[in-house]
Parts: structure tokens; C-alpha cells; sequence
């Protein structure tokens, strides 16, 4: 089973997955020490606390939710200058994809097919390159999408740079590494962040080992 993909995990399994990590590597909320340090501006650990509390801009979040744009080709151009591996000829997008325009695209002209090619194009790199999203928002001046931390959570170093790579809140705080969670109200083995890495964990066993 480890060379199944995420999408083919049964929810059930995924949240087996999800629950087996936070019992390794989830180790204390901490949500009311860091209330209590951000209420402090003259302590010690100030601003670490401040940092893990504020509002985070959500920038994968942001071009999801952009729609069709005029400009989508001028963020595939970034992409194209200063993504490896990313190049796209916008000018044949039209050509290769109308042929098999899903439903959606149909009753539309070459240049709006190409536009909306350009966005799944641009949407789906920044899935996978979330640091590249930030280009493309201040590119396209985007109206950023901002995520509330509600709770605080002691995790291992290994889980804090898995959680990082996701674009989630997380920090240092008396040598310890803290998640600052962007939900609340429901298990952690529910959080979709939790049940990807868990899943990409059980896909490549050899991952735990390097933590």
C-alpha cells in the first residue's frame, strides 16, 4: 500500500494515518501559555508568541480562489522566468486543450480558453510550490487570503518542517518547536494538512527515519 497515491486512501485510512501521527509527533497545547506571552510586550519571549499569533496570509489559499483574471498569462510568465522546470508556451495552450475543453470551457474563444489554461496551469504550480504563490500574489496584486490561529501545539522538529512546508504557522518557543493551528473545533486527525503528510509518510517510509 505505500505506493498508493493520497487520493485513493479511503477517509478512514487517512484519518488512522492522521491519528497515528499526532500520537508520535503532536506532543502539547500550549494555546494558553502563548495567549499569555502575547499579552506581555516587555517579556522575554514577546515577539516569538506575537509571530505564532497574528493572522497569517494564506497565499496558496489566495490564487485558489482568484478566479479568471485578465493577467493570469503575465503569472505564468513569472513562473516561466524564475520556476525550474515550469515552461509553458501560453501561445499553444489554446491549440492543445480545446480539442479536450471540459465542460465548462465550452461557448468559449481561444483567448478565454487560454486565460483559463493559464490559471490551472499557475493554481496547480503553486499547489505544488507554495513559495513561488507569494510571487504570483504580489504579481497580480491579489487581495490575500488570511488565516485565524486559534491553538498552539508542542510538535517534534520533524512534523514543525513538514507543517512549514505547507504554509502553516510555526515557530520556536523556549527551544521548542510550536504549530500554530489555523483550525479548531475538531480532532487534528481531521485536519486535511494532517492526513497529507500523513499519507506522503506512509508513501515513503524511508521519510521517517531522517527526522
Amino acid at each position: 500500500m505505500t505506493d498508493t497515491p493520497n487520493a485513493e486512501y479511503c477517509q478512514i485510512e487517512k484519518q488512522r494515518l492522521a491519528r497515528d501521527l499526532v500520537a508520535s509527533d503532536v506532543h502539547g497545547n500550549v494555546s494558553s501559555l502563548i495567549a499569555d506571552l502575547a499579552k506581555l510586550p516587555e517579556g522575554e519571549h514577546y515577539d516569538e508568541a506575537l509571530s505564532l499569533s497574528m493572522p497569517q496570509p494564506d497565499y496558496v489559499a489566495t490564487v485558489e480562489e482568484a478566479g479568471e483574471l485578465e493577467d493570469w498569462e503575465d503569472a505564468l510568465e513569472l513562473l516561466n522566468r524564475e520556476a525550474s522546470g515550469f515552461f509553458v508556451d501560453t501561445a499553444i495552450l489554446g491549440a492543445e486543450r480545446i480539442a479536450e475543453a471540459r465542460d465548462e470551457d465550452k461557448g468559449r474563444d481561444a483567448d478565454d480558453i487560454r486565460r483559463l489554461e493559464a490559471r490551472r496551469y499557475v493554481v496547480d504550480h503553486c499547489r505544488e510550490n507554495p513559495d513561488d504563490a507569494e510571487k504570483v500574489c504580489d504579481e497580480l496584486r491579489l487581495e490575500l487570503v488570511e488565516n485565524e490561529v486559534y491553538e498552539h501545539w508542542v510538535v517534534s522538529r520533524w512534523l514543525k518542517q513538514r507543517l512549514a512546508e505547507k504554509g502553516e504557522v510555526v515557530g520556536e518557543l523556549y527551544g521548542l518547536s510550536v504549530w500554530g493551528r489555523c483550525c479548531t473545533g475538531q480532532s487534528i486527525a481531521l485536519d486535511c494538512v494532517f492526513q497529507d503528510i500523513a499519507v506522503e509518510l506512509e508513501n515513503v517510509r524511508g521519510g521517517r527515519d531522517q527526522k
